[in-house]
């Protein structure tokens, strides 16, 4: 099963997009898949769009989480992609905790921005303050160390951290960079690699259960 959750104008405009405006993605729905909550939010048996307040997580999103069938002991991998960065650190660390304390068995990926102190990091901060966003929790967790150490400190079993840069000079392949460079139109490699460095994947995990093999990741 899998569950998404975001505000409710935001699940409002997906759960349109899907039933208006695509054809492919609602046939890839089963059929039991109904529109709820006035429009704001999609349930069917495998996938379920939620609205909900994350900075209210055990509030308003658990007891839809729980309502939809989630079940808190089959392992669970959580997807953050620059979610817990906007959220001040004090409510991201609840759901952290929710997680550590009533999941056994999960993992959680994180794509989020690091290094908000160096002269690049000041004018990233900038840029998306001057369209209204704010990066909340980015210097309480601002290093590759600090966020992994974010989950070893709760005690998950095991977390890593890498930057954009690494990953792509040592996991990517150069014939899939030289792709991407054609379809993002990139040729000033040396402000790709500059961006990249200020972003980060974190993998951390609460078993021992699962297998991971921290290669050349920096782990705390």
């Amino acid at each position: 099963m899998y569950f998404e959750i975001d505000f409710a104008e935001v699940t409002a405009k997906k759960a349109a997009t899907i039933f208006r405006h695509s054809t492919n993605l609602k046939t890839m729905l089963p059929e039991d898949t109904q529109v709820a909550a006035g429009g704001t939010e999609i349930h069917s048996s495998t996938y379920n769009l939620l609205a909900g307040d994350l900075r209210e997580f055990e509030s308003q999103v658990v007891p839809k989480l729980i309502n939809r069938g989630f079940d808190c002991n089959k392992p669970t991998l959580f997807l953050s992609e620059c979610v817990l960065i906007y959220l001040d650190s004090q409510h991201s660390d609840r759901i952290l905790d929710w997680i550590t304390q009533n999941i056994p068995n999960s993992g959680i990926l994180t794509y989020e921005q690091i290094l908000p102190d160096d002269r690049f990091g000041r004018m990233m901060i900038e840029n998306l303050r001057n369209r209204g966003l704010e990066l909340r929790g980015l210097h309480a967790y601002p290093t590759l160390q600090s966020t992994s150490q974010r989950f070893l400190s709760r005690g998950w079993h095991r977390a890593a951290a890498i930057d954009l840069a690494t990953y792509h000079e040592q996991f990517v392949q150069k014939s899939e960079l030289a792709r991407l460079a054609k379809i993002e139109f990139l040729d000033e490699w040396e402000e790709f690699i500059l961006l990249a460095q200020h972003y980060a994947f974190t993998f951390a995990y609460t078993s021992d259960k699962y297998p991971f093999n921290s290669m050349s990741l920096e782990t705390a």
